[in-house]
């Protein structure tokens, strides 16, 4: 994914067009619906997989919009190639 953040930001850096991106961890979604998993196996994936994040909990979808729309203000305006990487810290204890 990095590679790619940065090979489209420099083909459009000369167009004035900012490029990042954001990578989520395990967010609180839809996922399992319609995985055929019985909803007490999603229950013990969703504990077996909690007990490895940092932060002991999924992420929520509005944190990742808050992200986002970071990068998107203008407050953001002179980061450019990079990718923001929002996963409560498991990317550190890999």
């Amino acid at each position: 994914m990095q590679s790619l953040i940065k090979t489209i930001a420099a083909e459009y850096t000369a167009k004035g067009i900012r490029v990042n991106g954001v990578s989520p961890g395990y967010i609180n979604t839809n996922g399992f619906n319609n995985s055929g998993l019985s909803p007490e196996q999603i229950d013990d994936a969703i504990q077996g997989i909690t007990s490895t994040i940092p932060f002991k909990r999924f992420g929520a979808p509005s944190e990742i919009a808050s992200a986002v729309l970071f990068l998107a203000s203008a407050e953001a305006s002179y980061i450019h190639g990079t990718e923001i990487t929002v996963d409560a810290g498991m990317s550190i204890v890999r």
